[in-house]
């Protein structure tokens, strides 16, 4: 039956029976769908007498400005759960989002994924190929632009019987920048129906950070610049319009806050958590002292370079108590040349999102003290000089 809670993956608007169709696959004739009789429209067949086809219908949401097909089983998942990827042009939202995808599928521990639609598919094959195969980045997403969704079937393959497995549906939108003066009423829409809000920042962007890194590689990875203070000061202020959220109200979302492009600060981090191998997939979920060891050692880094006043105007903007900060490199390497990958080799990429799922209730959250030997080898690091 259609939950309270369900909403069309495209146009995030809620669904009642009144609100979607049944389209016949073959002849693509379209039925009105009664709220008593929903339950069963995966027996209904088409009742065109020159129609042939024997298939389940397909569910069309109705709003005039969507009319988008959703999946046939999208009320069947156990539950469906959103996050937006949101940040300043240039800090790698959609790179990050193609590794961790592909990290994902390659991935055989607790959860498998698997792509809902051809739209998605398509899509991630194709950055997949540019990142991977061609060595360059994923092109830029232009701001004020309506995203489409992801939509990915999440499969928890630990409580799977011979019969079921229990599956789950991860929707998420990648935003394009924090562009205040052309927002599509779709963006305030993915904004406030998701989740969790993963917030990316280039590190270059901060005052300072660029000492000691190649001036070659700085222009290879990034054209931000500015204080990253500023730069939060403008999402902040942009989640709080998207979401008509008071001045006097902290936005209470989960937030994970991405420190991207981590290849270009392994001087800064030498020796440490945040560089060695992530421990969660192999352990069988989130360790969360691993977890704790890259927020702090991230929050340490920021104080020491002048940037403290960034966390706290965080913390008096969100609930301090569901922030998270992680670092991640989505090609493991510097870039050879503009607009030219070395070795891709992504590096914690999966930390971010495998969170959500312990938010979500999908994986457990292992309490690990210090000294806890995991599956994996904590202690092999990101490579130098690789």
């Amino acid at each position: 039956m259609i939950k309270k809670v369900d909403v069309c993956p495209h146009c995030l608007r809620k669904i009642s029976a009144r609100s979607i169709k049944l389209v016949c696959n073959e002849c693509t004739r379209e039925y009105d769908v009664s709220p008593l009789k929903f339950a069963l429209f995966r027996k209904t067949r088409c009742t065109n007498p020159h129609c042939s086809a024997k298939t389940v219908m397909s569910i069309k949401c109705n709003y005039d400005d969507c009319r988008e097909i959703l999946p046939s089983d999208y009320f069947g998942y156990k539950k469906i759960f959103r996050f937006a990827i949101i940040g300043a042009s240039d800090s790698g939202k959609t790179n990050h989002l193609v590794t961790m995808i592909d990290a994902l599928k390659k991935n055989d521990q607790m959860i498998v994924v698997q792509p809902v639609d051809n739209s998605t598919a398509i899509f991630f094959e194709e950055k997949e190929k540019m990142i991977f195969d061609f060595k360059t980045p994923a092109p830029k997403t232009t701001p004020g632009e309506a995203p489409e969704p992801f939509l990915w079937a999440v499969r928890d393959i630990q409580k799977q019987t011979n019969k079921r497995t229990p599956s789950y549906l991860m929707v998420f939108f990648d935003g394009a920048g924090e562009d205040t003066k052309n927002v599509d009423p779709k963006i305030s829409r993915y904004i406030s129906q998701s989740n969790t809000l993963f917030i990316t920042f280039d590190p270059l962007s901060l005052r300072g950070i660029s000492k000691g890194i190649p001036e070659e590689q700085i222009g290879w990875s990034s054209q931000n610049n500015g204080n990253v203070e500023a730069v939060f000061s403008n999402t902040v202020e942009y989640i709080r319009k998207m979401c008509s959220i008071s001045a006097n109200e902290k936005i209470d979302k989960n937030v994970a806050v991405i420190f991207t492009k981590l290849d270009l600060l392994k001087n800064y981090f030498d020796g440490k958590t945040v560089l060695k191998a992530s421990p969660h997939l192999k352990s069988g979920g989130f360790v969360q002292y691993d977890a704790d060891e890259v927020d702090r050692e991230i929050r340490e880094f920021l104080i020491e370079k002048g940037e403290g006043a960034f966390i706290k105007r965080l913390e008096a903007n969100f609930n301090k108590d569901k922030i998270r900060f992680f670092g991640v490199s989505s090609f493991g390497n510097p870039p050879i040349g503009n607009g030219v990958l070395g070795d891709v080799e992504p590096h914690r990429v999966l930390d971010p999102v495998l969170w959500l799922f312990a938010m979500e209730g999908i994986i457990p959250i292992i309490e690990a003290e210090p000294g806890t030997i995991l599956p994996n080898d904590p202690a092999q690091l990101l490579s130098h000089g690789t």
